[in-house]
């Protein structure tokens, strides 16, 4: 099937999942269910993953994607105005964070697990440290008092 064919027939084929990425998640996490039967496996599922709190330094990060760019955007002064509710929760973790789970979670999972039992744990913050759309905002804001871009 060619690529026009498949857009054409995307909603059909991925059924009642929102998009493609969801689909293909769901897809790989059965094959690893069906095909693990020997393997301890463990899955991490992170929220929108941000810049660093504290590891290797704070506010840390290599890439601009996700909401990283969404704020590098804004700081550069491309976005001015966002059309959305100010109380919105945006379940966003600190990639030190992630990746503290995931070294916990192999040890976890190389010592403990079971094989063929796929084990999956969420790296998410709302619960403890949630972040409004209002919060980020202000934050954001504060920094370029101090640190304004030069563009």
């Amino acid at each position: 099937m060619g690529p026009e064919k498949v857009q054409e027939k995307e909603k059909e084929i991925i059924g009642k999942w929102p998009n493609t990425y969801t689909f293909t998640k769901s897809l790989t996490e059965k094959v690893l269910q069906k095909r693990s039967a020997h393997l301890k496996i463990v899955i991490i599922r992170p929220s929108i993953v941000i810049s660093s709190a504290n590891e290797p330094f704070l506010g840390w990060t290599e890439n601009i994607s996700a909401m990283g760019g969404l704020i590098f955007a804004i700081m550069l002064g491309l976005i001015n105005y966002l059309q959305c509710r100010e109380d919105l929760i945006l379940d966003s973790v600190p990639v030190d964070t992630v990746s503290n789970l995931i070294l916990a979670a192999t040890a976890y999972t190389a010592t403990k697990g079971i094989p063929g039992k796929v084990l999956v744990m969420h790296s998410t913050s709302s619960n403890s440290h949630p972040s409004s759309v209002k919060m980020i905002c202000e934050t954001v804001l504060e920094y370029l008092k101090y640190n304004q871009s030069i563009k």
